[in-house]
């Protein structure tokens, strides 16, 4: 049986970027999925999910990309080139804005 998958020119390019840093094309691929699905429940609301921080220790965190939740802190200048591969987000309990690398997702609940 064949089948086709669909995926839209931001999870290709995430896929890329992950399956690079990682050497894993089916990893790249797979956190690439995880991102959209976290993206996606962080647009209409507060996502919660765990993810590596830089110093190699888990973070579990509950964030939201959704305007009505960020208060004064919607229009917060992010420099777009500075976090091109990084999932930004507003950490609902600091009250302020936060990333992690693609390839640091572990979990979304």
């Amino acid at each position: 049986m064949n089948s086709i998958v669909v995926i839209e020119n931001d999870t290709a390019r995430r896929a890329m970027v992950i399956a690079r840093r990682t050497g894993n094309d089916v990893v790249g691929m797979i956190k690439a999925q995880q991102i959209d699905l976290l993206k996606e429940k962080m647009r209409n609301g507060v996502a919660h999910f765990i993810f590596y921080k830089k110093d190699g220790t888990l973070r579990e965190a509950w964030g939201t990309c959704a305007p009505s939740l960020m208060g004064n802190k919607v229009n917060h200048f992010i420099n777009r080139d500075y976090y091109q591969n990084v999932v930004v987000y507003f950490d609902v309990e600091a009250g302020d804005f936060r990333c992690f690398k693609f390839e640091n997702l572990v979990k979304v609940f």
